[in-house]
């Protein structure tokens, strides 16, 4: 079955974006002009239906951006050689979870649940668009939920926090 939009599961309003985590199951994103170098802020939540397997791409791409799962339970986010990620065992199926990469001042840090990773040094450039559902270049994915995600050219959060929902999608003040 392809990916789908469907109200038996959702974090928020009437529904969310389910991914089956077959090869080619995947929504690709039209041309957006990503942040480059500069400050951005990935977030979403999302429920996994299972994490079995080795590490898989749910949402964009290993190489430009984008949002991981292992097997182990360690959910996190890739950007060229840089990951920051969540310890084993932090995720489990079928809970959800908000995650938020955020590069603020050339530092990215990984948040799971609003807490924040220790953060690592990042000059790779972030673009879009990319996919959900699977990596574009290796073609591995995730069988899992999305709902609410939001990227933005700004760095929304640069502490522990707790997440929103549903996320305020009021356009930031501080927009670099």
């Amino acid at each position: 079955t392809p990916h789908a939009i469907v109200s038996s599961q959702h974090k928020d309003g009437t529904g969310a974006l389910q991914l089956t985590g077959a090869s080619g199951d995947s929504m690709a994103f039209g041309s957006i002009t990503g942040p480059g170098t500069g400050n951005y802020t990935a977030e979403m939540w999302v429920r996994f239906a299972s994490l079995t397997g080795g590490a898989a791409m749910f949402a964009g791409n290993y190489n430009t951006g984008g949002f991981f799962a292992v097997g182990d339970g360690r959910v996190g986010w890739i950007a060229g050689a840089v990951s920051q990620e969540s310890s084993a065992g932090a995720a489990t199926a079928n809970t959800w979870y908000h995650i938020a990469a955020v590069r603020n001042a050339g530092t990215v840090r990984f948040y799971f649940n609003g807490a924040a990773s220790a953060g690592v040094s990042d000059a790779s450039s972030v673009t879009v668009p990319f996919a959900m559902g699977e990596d574009g270049s290796y073609g591995v994915a995730r069988a899992a939920f999305i709902d609410e995600y939001r990227f933005t050219n700004s760095a929304l959060y640069t502490s522990n926090f707790t997440p929103a929902s549903p996320l305020d999608t009021t356009p930031p003040s501080n927009v670099d």
